[in-house]
């Protein structure tokens, strides 16, 4: 028999005696048969992406030279290396932008607490739909294996079609 369970926290409390719940869910599910069982949980990406939001901000780099890349069909982006400020120093690398800049303007970029370049910060809301896309891969994982199952145990039990028998 089949059964899929799944916990839903919100709350710190629950959170703090998550592996009790989940044995406890795993204890009732045992009693539904011999199949596999697994755990997942979400809640790290949600924590990594608020990180990311707390940790990473936008400066204002200067561009000091332009790239000398040749154009590129369907590329509508160009390379420039820019410097921004760091502490007391600086700090120098290659970007690419969509818009179209000289030597001296400024552009935005995007650097975590030390200065070194980063990416955007992906938003929280995010993480749940990563959840969702995991939960729908392993469903559709194994709506697949037990279809496979099925077929197999179903293809000896089917009767051979009668023979005609050679004139």
């Amino acid at each position: 028999m089949c059964g899929i369970v799944g916990l839903f926290s919100k709350s710190t409390v629950v959170e703090e005696r998550l592996g009790e719940h989940l044995g406890a869910m795993l204890g009732q599910m045992s009693d539904r048969g011999p199949d596999s069982a697994g755990v997942a949980v979400y809640g790290s990406r949600a924590r990594l992406y608020a990180e990311q939001a707390q940790t990473r901000h936008t400066v204002a780099a200067t561009v000091i030279e332009e790239s000398t890349d040749t154009h590129v069909p369907h590329i509508t982006s160009i390379s420039v290396r820019a410097t921004w400020p760091v502490g007391v120093g600086a700090r120098t690398d290659w970007f690419r932008t969509g818009k179209a800049v000289k030597v001296g303007d400024r552009i935005d970029i995007w650097v975590d607490s030390a200065g070194l370049r980063a990416a955007r910060p992906t938003p929280v809301s995010q993480a749940g739909m990563d959840a969702v896309d995991v939960g729908a891969a392993i469903w559709f994982g194994v709506t697949l294996g037990l279809m496979a199952c099925v077929a197999m145990t179903r293809s000896p039990l089917k009767p051979n079609p009668p023979r005609a028998v050679g004139t």
